[in-house]
């Protein structure tokens, strides 16, 4: 967890990019923690709806600015050797890539 710094999120509402400026007063690189956090102590969090969705369906958590969408992040793998993938891995990826390709996630 480290101390409050001050962001700027690029945001797509109503047929334009905004730039939204945020601050609050803790910031976690860890996303369980920010998780557990706003479950916790009823906090806003800024997370991918793919790491809330089952908080979000039970009701722990409620979604916030429903009609904003954001930048798209990339996702990366890693693998520890780039010569032999294993059918597991390669299956794993494939099938994130199809799910997510040009999705909200949902």
């Amino acid at each position: 967890m480290q101390w409050p710094r001050e962001e700027k999120l690029a945001l797509w509402t109503t047929g334009e990019w905004k730039e939204v400026r945020v601050k609050g007063d803790r910031n976690a690189d860890d996303s369980s923690v920010a998780r557990m956090r706003a479950i916790a102590d009823a906090r806003i969090i800024f997370k991918s709806l793919i790491d809330v969705r089952q908080e979000l369906a039970d009701g722990r958590l409620v979604a916030l600015l429903t009609d904003w969408e954001t930048e798209a992040y990339w996702q990366h793998a890693l693998l520890p050797n780039k010569r032999f993938i294993p059918n597991r891995a390669r299956a794993q990826m494939e099938f994130l890539g199809t799910k997510f390709s040009g999705s909200n996630a949902n």
